[in-house]
């Protein structure tokens, strides 16, 4: 499902939580022309994919969603 901003569906698929609890979701961007997988941080409105030894953010990805 296309988003942006942090904005997440119902039925998004949960991948995790913070230290502090915040809810991480799993989501796909695109990287040239790599599609590249990641988790979604609502509270920073974006989806960051590791690379390198560092968290690469996103603006616009697609969240991963079940039926």
């Amino acid at each position: 499902m296309p988003s942006t901003g942090g904005r997440i569906e119902n039925n998004a698929v949960i991948g995790g939580y913070s230290h502090k609890m915040e809810t991480y979701y799993i989501g796909k961007g695109q990287q040239g022309e790599a599609t590249v997988v990641g988790k979604i941080v609502p509270s920073q409105k974006s989806l960051f994919v590791a690379y390198d030894g560092k968290e690469i953010p996103f603006k616009n990805y697609e969240v991963l969603v079940y039926n």
